[in-house]
């Protein structure tokens, strides 16, 4: 770790941290002694997404070591030894239920290429996944049923028994512990593949896995160094953005000018002490009046709406848009977020042959694009980075100039689908992995800075856990408080 970028502060909460999730973990020990599997699960979810959030460790062997204790105890092993295969059929598991977003729709595209059979499976169903999974070759859509974990899990073993599937592709939520149980049983009954979309951050899942896939080197180079998985499970094969169609709805601003900044993701993103992305924003607006700024994005809205007030008619702000890329492909400059910079919103600029201007906050990875280290958009410094954006929104030809080097930096669904191949038949992928320095701390660093408060105990409460109640009384008490202020707020 990278001492400039903690003080005793950051040690102290740090410290406080890993003290209440060793509560946590001992509280699911102390349910699993008493074969109370219901409120261990429920226990492990909430510490699971408690270090997901705050990221102060990658992996815990003695967690997943629980759900594969629960799982067998739960689950009968004996059947499990008995499954059987078909070479062409693949099993796609979806935690998400969101087949038209992230990686989802790249795999089942590059699978449906390659000829397998794919049995789509989720605890989620709505009307969307079956018009876009039958789409992309499909033969089967499964989703798992039953309301506690247990049912759960013995609705996904049996989904899986009778799948008689040769891979199993995982795309898991980082607290998904039925996925995690059920699929921890099968080794060596099917190869298992887990696509790392979270891949700076803890998640639990490593023992339902025989294969990491990560979409760059950063992520891979993590699994080997914080989560200890040894190098021959590790893969890397880069995604690409997939377009969906959807017709251009339009903006409305006060003003006529055709120079847009757009920005969007997860709000959370642009949280920081030094509050660098709404400084940044802020000057460019008030530099350059004839510019418009646009961000798309759910989360804590309380400053990006104090900025929109700040600069009524010029400053919008919206959830989601299905139209997204189509106002990327109009924008002037796609403006990356601060402290965390974008992922496949970053895919989907050079996509669009838009700089995705980036200001790289400092511990924080800046890899998102093939051939990373040519890459001419991330800033070190906040002058630097103003600098950039006064020649894109100043220089037109500069502008075009830097737009017709973008497309480089992406790979397409034909290499993605023969990548993706190469790892199924030959155990490994095309890519190798290099040893060039990688930055990490502010992965551990941010997340201490941005859940303070009201924020940090809002994650002692979940769905399902008001029995926590007994073992953090305070944490919950003020936990509940900052419910009700946010559904207050809401209003």
């Amino acid at each position: 770790m990278n001492e400039k970028l903690f003080n005793k502060d950051f040690e102290y909460r740090r410290t406080r941290i890993l003290k209440n999730y060793g509560k946590m973990k001992q509280l699911a020990g102390y349910y699993i002694s008493r074969n109370d599997w219901e409120h261990a699960l429920q226990t492990i979810f909430v510490a699971s997404g408690y270090m997901y959030t705050l990221n102060q460790m990658q992996y815990d062997e003695e967690l997943e070591n629980m759900v594969i204790l629960i799982a067998n105890s739960i689950l009968d092993e004996v059947s499990i030894l008995n499954y059987s295969y078909s070479d062409e059929t693949v099993i796609y598991y979806d935690s998400f239920g969101s087949v038209d977003r992230g990686l989802t729709k790249i795999y089942l595209k590059a699978l449906q290429d390659l000829g397998y059979k794919v049995k789509y499976i989720s605890p989620i169903q709505n009307e969307k996944i079956l018009e876009i999974t039958e789409s992309l070759g499909v033969c089967e859509i499964l989703c798992i049923e039953g309301n506690t974990y247990q049912e759960r899990m013995i609705s996904l073993k049996e989904i899986v028994m009778k799948s008689e599937a040769k891979y199993a592709f995982l795309y898991m939520t980082p607290d998904d512990l039925v996925a995690t149980a059920v699929f921890s049983l099968f080794k060596g009954g099917l190869l298992r593949l887990l696509i790392n979309l979270t891949d700076h951050s803890f998640w639990v899942g490593r023992v339902a896995c025989d294969i990491i896939i990560n979409f760059r080197e950063f992520g891979a180079k993590v699994c080997r160094d914080y989560r200890g998985v040894p190098d021959e499970q590790i893969a890397y094969i880069p995604f690409y953005p997939c377009v969906v169609e959807n017709k251009y709805q339009g903006l409305e601003f006060s003003n006529n000018s055709n120079k847009l900044i757009f920005s969007g993701g997860a709000l959370y993103k642009t949280e920081s002490r030094d509050n660098q992305y709404y400084r940044l924003v802020e000057d460019i607006l008030n530099n350059y009046p004839d510019t418009n700024f646009l961000y798309l994005g759910t989360g804590d809205t309380g400053k990006i709406k104090g900025l929109v007030k700040k600069f009524p008619g010029r400053a919008c702000f919206s959830n989601e848009r299905s139209d997204f890329y189509e106002i990327m492909k109009q924008c002037t400059m796609y403006l990356s977020t601060y402290p965390y910079n974008g992922g496949l919103m970053t895919q989907y600029a050079l996509l669009a042959q838009k700089v995705p201007v980036t200001l790289v906050a400092p511990g924080m990875e800046r890899e998102l694009s093939v051939q990373d280290e040519q890459s001419f958009w991330n800033f070190d410094s906040y002058d630097q980075c103003m600098k950039e954006i006064d020649r894109l929104l100043r220089n037109p030809d500069y502008r075009k100039e830097k737009e017709g080097q973008l497309k480089q930096f992406l790979i397409g669904h034909k290499e993605f689908s023969e990548e993706l191949k190469h790892l199924l038949d030959c155990g490994k992928s095309i890519r190798t992995i290099s040893t060039k320095r990688y930055e990490f701390d502010g992965f551990v660093r941010y997340p201490l800075e941005y859940y303070e408060g009201i924020k940090y105990y809002r994650l002692f409460l979940r769905k399902n856990s008001l029995f926590m109640f007994k073992k953090f009384p305070a944490q919950c008490f003020w936990g509940v408080i900052g419910l009700l202020i946010e559904k207050k707020y809401k209003k």
